[in-house]
């Protein structure tokens, strides 16, 4: 994510830095364009230097425009590849949820039915032997008292 990130910082510096190339460069032909004609006696040598600076103007402003679309484009390019991450992201989390949710409902089920069956057991096993079943709950409820009894001293 964060290397497309980069990429659309680098698109937009480079777009950035061939605008202010193509301005400095356009100032630079303007500044010798006037010094040139402000030398320039002949009305001749005048028309022709106005119609190289028309023609340098529009050459820049096309440079200008060429690099802003590039600019544009590589910044598009790269904002729909972060979108295409963040999709593709959202739906592996989802489908990893989803997972998890699945096999936690799975666990769940596993458990009652043993629960059940245990139980199931238990019933028949005291149905079986209903003595030996009181037997049992008393031994263990004098174990719990004794325990209880013997925490409080």
């Amino acid at each position: 994510m964060s290397e497309l990130k980069n990429e659309m910082r680098k698109a937009f510096e480079h777009a950035k830095d061939a605008a202010e190339h193509a301005k400095d460069a356009a100032s630079d032909t303007a500044q010798n364009v006037k010094d040139t004609v402000v030398a320039s006696t002949e009305s001749a040598d005048v028309a022709a230097l106005k119609a190289d600076v028309a023609r340098l103007s529009q050459t820049l402003a096309d440079l200008v425009k060429n690099q802003t679309n590039q600019a544009s484009a590589a910044f598009y390019d790269a904002s729909e590849r972060v979108s295409s991450a963040a999709s593709d992201a959202r739906d592996r989390i989802s489908s990893a949820a989803s997972d998890v949710r699945d096999k936690l409902a799975d666990s769940a089920s596993d458990a009652r039915d043993r629960l059940g069956a245990v139980s199931g057991d238990l019933e028949a096993t005291i149905e079986r032997n209903p003595l030996m079943a009181v037997i049992a709950a008393l031994i263990a409820g004098i174990f719990v008292g004794m325990m209880s009894r013997g925490s409080r001293r």
